[in-house]
C-alpha cells in the first residue's frame, strides 16, 4: 500500500512541472536594409525600447519600423571609430556603452 501510494505521489507531482512548460514565440522582422548576410555579435533592448544590433559591420538601431546605420566614417569625427561591434550595454543614467574590437564608446 506504501508503494502505491507513493507512485501516485510522485505521479501527481510531475503532472505539474508539464503544466509549466512555455513555449518561444519568435518573430520574423522584415526590415529593409538589415544586414542579414553579416555576422551579428550582440543584440541589445534599451530602456526606452530600441533594438541595438551590433555586427561586424556597424551598429544599427531598429524602433519597431525602421533602421538606422551607424558606421565608422573617416571624415565624420562624431562617427563610431570602428565597425566591429561585439558588445553593447546601458548604464543607470541611460547611456550606452559600447564596446568594439579596439574600442569602449
Amino acid at each position: 500500500m506504501k508503494h502505491i501510494l507513493i507512485f501516485f505521489l510522485a505521479l501527481l507531482l510531475s503532472l505539474g512541472s508539464l503544466a509549466q512548460e512555455k513555449s518561444a514565440y519568435f518573430q520574423k522582422l522584415n526590415i529593409e536594409g538589415i544586414p542579414f548576410n553579416k555576422k551579428t555579435n550582440t543584440i541589445f533592448e534599451d530602456h526606452l525600447g530600441f533594438l541595438w544590433l551590433g555586427t561586424e559591420s556597424g551598429l544599427y538601431r531598429y524602433d519597431g519600423h525602421s533602421l538606422i546605420e551607424n558606421q565608422y566614417d573617416v571624415f565624420d569625427e562624431h562617427s563610431i571609430p570602428n565597425n566591429s561591434i561585439n558588445s553593447i550595454v546601458e548604464d543607470n543614467l541611460g547611456n550606452l556603452w559600447i564596446g568594439s574590437d579596439s574600442y569602449l564608446i
